[in-house]
């Protein structure tokens, strides 16, 4: 049974801080450009949080931003409605879902991944948590409901006056709005008993917490919770980079291969590209691998370019959200790789037979910020 709860939230203080120029990228997107560019905009940055140099510091700045009234904590326990308005091409769309607590549980039965992690992140979000006694970060996770019981619920909410407002880069409209009211939050509790939780994105922050909470005597975590037939649920391609350049013939054995000038192509095969050329490679035969990711992975990484599957990441192997920022980044030197994204349906079936996908397998557009709520807890 799916277990949440309200709680206190810490939020920045709009009396004392523009907003504007607080909220940060989750911290996994965040390269050291961006680090110091979020930087640059405000000493109270929340980049100053989640990639501190110093998981010390990190917790010594928060104290103090909450001491100076920067962070300021709700005084009733609310879920938080988050609002997130976006443009995909000439559509615009409207990406509603809330923020709970959590009650973690072990992976497999009523929360579902789908992507495989690494030990090296866990372990540095892990000592993160633990320094400050803290979720700084909100897990991004999707249920099934046809019915759109909660929606119902919370979707009329925002037609009222939002405690936080937020405009990212791409233009995109993060919006907060609080909810206090106890009798919307039980209809909303009890709804969530019978479902399942896709974690859409935040696989190492959800073992981390559970590795917390092994250790320690607080066992939830903090997650914003959308339904997947919400309008603004969308899954983008993840495509690959690899660093070296590739003999396109090699692929020949599996795969038939032919140029082309655009990036368009359909199920069980790829667009590779060098600096020269773009080449449609399809499969030749059926295979059990229901994914494209998967056939990338297994049969043209692994098994015809002998990459071991712990090398198949950064720097061998760089991952880029969309066309557009794999095709700048190619040069004479690399090769770059565009897949299909999964379907939700696929996401959800694979999840549900306790399979996993290669890292970066799909890219849940757009990424859920940090900084928009805090949720800063005392051991029982």
């Amino acid at each position: 049974m799916v277990q949440i709860k309200g709680f206190k939230a810490y939020i920045y203080n709009k009396q004392k801080v523009n907003v504007q120029n607080l909220i940060s990228p989750p911290y996994d997107v965040i390269d050291s450009n961006m680090k110091k560019e979020l930087g640059n905009k405000s000493q109270y940055n929340f980049v100053n949080i989640i990639l501190n140099e110093s998981h010390d510091k990190a917790n010594e700045l928060l104290h103090k931003w909450i001491n100076e009234q920067i962070l300021v904590q709700d005084s009733q326990d609310s879920i938080y409605i988050y609002q997130h308005e976006f443009k995909l091409g000439s559509n615009t769309f409207k990406r509603t879902g809330f923020v709970c607590l959590l009650k973690i549980e072990e992976l497999g039965n009523n929360i579902l991944p789908h992507e495989q992690t690494f030990e090296k992140h866990i372990n540095d979000r892990y000592e993160l948590r633990e320094k400050t006694n803290s979720d700084l970060e909100v897990i991004f996770m999707i249920y099934q409901d046809k019915s759109r019981e909660i929606d119902n619920l919370i979707v009329p909410l925002t037609e009222n006056e939002c405690s936080l407002k937020f405009i990212d880069n791409d233009n995109n409209i993060h919006r907060i709005y609080k909810v206090n009211d106890k009798v919307i939050i039980q209809k909303i509790t009890k709804s969530m008993h019978d479902k399942k939780l896709l974690i859409a994105d935040g696989h190492h922050r959800y073992k981390t917490a559970l590795r917390y909470s092994k250790g320690h005597r607080y066992g939830y975590v903090m997650a914003a919770l959308v339904n997947s037939e919400n309008e603004g649920v969308v899954i983008l391609p993840t495509n690959r980079v690899l660093e070296e350049k590739i003999d396109i013939d090699s692929l020949r054995e599996y795969f038939n291969i032919k140029k082309t000038n655009e990036i368009n192509f359909k199920d069980k095969s790829f667009i590779v590209a060098t600096s020269e050329n773009k080449y449609l490679v399809e499969l030749k035969q059926k295979t059990e691998l229901s994914l494209d990711v998967e056939i990338l992975h297994k049969i043209i990484f692994e098994k015809i370019l002998k990459i071991p599957l712990e090398e198949q990441k950064s720097p061998k192997i760089n991952f880029y959200k969309g066309n557009k920022a794999a095709l700048e980044a190619v040069n004479k030197n690399n090769t770059a790789f565009f897949v299909n994204p999964p379907s939700l349906k696929d996401t959800f079936e694979i999840a549900n037979s306790h399979k996993l996908m290669p890292q970066k397998s799909t890219y849940f557009y757009p990424k859920i910020f940090s900084g928009l709520v805090i949720n800063k807890f005392e051991e029982a």
